[in-house]
């Protein structure tokens, strides 16, 4: 394949301390990396994309499109993400394909709820808390804040979880409906996957306005008038 013919898709999630990268061909060579970055992902995002696109003998020129986890995530790190992205795609106005970190989670186990029990997912909110989000037929319809073990008590029995804070539910649920083992949950492969079929069905007319969802609003303050 020439270089003129690649559309290479490139995945970027960073968000939370469980970053992760990813690129397809388009022809069903899909690579991917996860890590836990913590407070590293300024520092570690970027040579991580070089060398997935050094592996595939590309450059960011060879890019066709870009997907994204857009959250809820943490402030810093979403930004990270999103800023990097933004950044490879405006100069040649590449499709932006920004994706829910929950449904990334979810997606994988939508098979699992063909018999009608809802799936919800859960990723870390700090302070306690869990960000979900409830699933039913592959479609999100509800989400919200709350404290892991009285989310569990207030849902009904047949719920599986899923979801980079699911096993805060360890011991307190039966473990065959946690879908989930130890993060990293998230894989680029599925935000690739769930990028190609938003670019399938809405098109890819060019960059679009991608809107993070932070788990809580960021704490900034006005700043002091002058004494």
């Amino acid at each position: 394949m020439s270089d003129s013919e690649r559309t290479l898709l490139l995945a970027v999630d960073t968000s939370t301390r469980f970053a992760g990268v990813g690129l397809d061909d388009g022809e069903g060579s899909v690579i991917g990396r996860s890590w836990r970055s913590e407070q590293n992902h300024g520092r570690e995002l970027l040579p991580a994309i070089m060398d997935l696109l050094a592996e595939f003998g590309g450059s960011p020129s060879d890019l066709a499109g870009l997907a994204v986890a857009k959250g809820p995530g943490g402030f810093s790190a979403l930004r990270v993400g999103i800023g990097t992205v933004i950044g490879l795609a405006a100069p040649r106005r590449l499709p932006v394909a920004a994706v829910s970190t929950h449904e990334v989670e979810a997606a994988p186990f939508f098979e699992r709820t063909g018999d009608g029990a809802a799936l919800y997912s859960l990723l870390p909110a700090g302070r306690g808390e869990v960000s979900w989000a409830r699933f039913e037929c592959g479609r999100q319809t509800e989400a919200g804040l709350a404290d892991p073990l009285e989310l569990a008590a207030s849902v009904p029995a047949t719920s599986l979880f899923c979801g980079e804070a699911a096993m805060t539910l360890s011991g307190e649920v039966d473990r065959d409906r946690l879908m989930v083992g130890l993060p990293p949950t998230r894989d680029p492969a599925t935000l690739l996957a769930l990028g190609r079929e938003y670019f399938r069905l809405c098109g890819s007319g060019g960059a679009q306005p991608v809107n993070p969802e932070y788990v809580r609003e960021p704490s900034i303050t006005l700043p002091r008038p002058p004494q």
